[in-house]
């Protein structure tokens, strides 16, 4: 334990003071209040209060992002045991070096990086189109390309990549302690789709030749009139069905008056009728004829439904005179089914 935080603590002062890179100057109020607090933390740091120092340096940092800075910070942190963190912040200050910085120095600063990848598992992310907004678990770490590694905690992790005017990507990834994983993401671009009032637009103002909304141009797609042609054809049979029961009927009728005309006397089929057996037969005609009329009757009923569902069934391009009309007539004289409309 003793050896571990010494090696930290000589890690950690690599540089004594903030240098800042040059065209990297902040406001001279950052500067200032970065190499205060940097100052404080290294003092904590020296002293082995590693919780008190490590806010400091992350406050620091976040003023100004210096290899120093970054060098003590990750120092501090792979001590506390925050390996995910110290790995990105090595990594930031080797990739950063200063000018001076000894080989010794450098040695130390890889041991450090080296050790803190050992802990936590390696992202490679090799991502296409430039731009594309990289996550890992809901933290975004940078737009493609990626040049640096990602580091994360071993286990199951999550990587999405988006992009507008593209499919977003997601995938499940299972990492390894100390392993690198190298994960290749090129994004599809989404098919693209003309706003809804633009297609309007040209409709009625770009193109004079257009037809208007509704219109049953050659382009309108139209709904089939085969169901409105069967429900037709179900009120013809209808129609055709009662008029034949009704002609059955009327001859029934006739045959009956017949039957009772060839009875002899006045009283026909009266109480006390000379003739029983052709008064039977005349209430059988008799009871014949109301049957098929009544059957007659429904033949009508069924007509009258076959025009009704075929004028709702008609396709229509958008007048309101377009379409068909089948109205069935029922008299005393007979019935008809009159069909009549646009085609």
């Amino acid at each position: 334990m003793i050896a571990t935080m010494a090696m930290a603590v000589a890690t950690a002062q690599l540089h004594s003071s903030p240098a800042w890179a040059q065209g990297d100057t902040p406001a001279p109020s950052k500067v200032d209040r970065a190499a205060d607090l940097f100052k404080k933390a290294k003092g904590l740091h020296t002293a082995g209060k590693l919780a008190d120092a490590l806010p400091l340096y992350l406050e620091a940092w976040s003023l100004h992002r210096s290899p120093d800075i970054a060098a003590n910070l990750a120092a501090c942190e792979i001590a506390i045991g925050n390996h995910r963190d110290a790995a990105e912040h090595f990594e930031f200050a080797l990739r950063n070096l200063l000018a001076g910085t000894t080989a010794d120095q450098k040695t130390r600063l890889t041991q450090g990086f080296e050790k803190a990848k050992r802990e936590v598992a390696t992202l490679r992310l090799q991502v296409a189109p430039e731009g594309a907004e990289v996550s890992v678990d809901g933290r975004v770490v940078g737009k493609a390309p990626i040049d640096a590694d990602v580091f994360v905690e071993a286990g199951a992790r999550e990587l999405r990549v988006a992009l507008a005017g593209h499919e977003t990507h997601t995938q499940r990834v299972t990492t390894t302690r100390g392993g690198t994983h190298v994960l290749a993401v090129t994004l599809e671009a989404t098919a693209a789709t003309p706003p809804a009032a633009d297609a309007g637009n040209a409709a009625t103002a770009g193109d004079p030749a257009a037809p208007p909304a509704g219109d049953g141009g050659k382009d309108e797609k139209r709904a089939s009139p085969i169901p409105a042609y069967v429900a037709i054809g179900v009120g013809v049979a209808g129609l055709g069905a009662g008029i034949g029961l009704l002609v059955m009927a009327s001859g029934k009728e006739s045959d009956k008056d017949d039957r009772l005309a060839a009875i002899p006397g006045k009283n026909k089929c009266g109480p006390g009728t000379t003739a029983p057996d052709a008064c039977a037969e005349v209430t059988s005609l008799a009871d014949d004829a109301k049957q098929l009329r009544t059957f007659g009757y429904v033949g009508f009923g069924v007509a009258a439904a076959g025009g009704v569902l075929a004028y709702l069934l008609w396709p229509r391009s958008g007048s309101a005179s377009s379409g068909a009309v089948v109205v069935p007539s029922v008299g005393r004289s007979g019935a008809s089914l009159n069909v009549h409309g646009h085609f």
